[in-house]
């Protein structure tokens, strides 16, 4: 899976967006990075693949990252098996966009 130039673009956009609205909302470590991999989660799950390939984060710091928000309760993990029966996991952030929904 790889994103075309007009897709990525937008991703981006839509990570600063987010980034501007979880940074007012949550009190994560205030690395950037937590933001961007929150933001790229929020609106449906993601496999950590799919996140490095939207971010630009390189994978291993994207599964740390994911470990510690998981350590903080603010991501959902899933996982579906694959046709040749590897576990795929997928992320999705706990935290909604919308300040007054709060926790999903």
């Amino acid at each position: 899976m790889s994103l075309t130039k007009s897709e990525h673009l937008t991703v981006a956009e839509e990570i600063k967006t987010c980034e501007k609205q979880t940074s007012q909302m949550t009190e994560i470590p205030g690395d950037v990075k937590f933001r961007m991999i929150l933001c790229a989660i929020i609106e449906k799950p993601r496999s950590v693949r799919e996140i490095m390939l939207m971010t630009c984060i390189p994978i291993s710091t994207v599964y740390h990252r994911m470990k510690i928000l998981e350590s903080h309760d603010l991501v959902r993990k899933n996982f579906l098996i694959t046709k040749d029966g590897k576990r795929c996991h997928y992320y999705q952030s706990k935290i909604s966009i919308y300040p007054d929904i709060g926790m999903r």
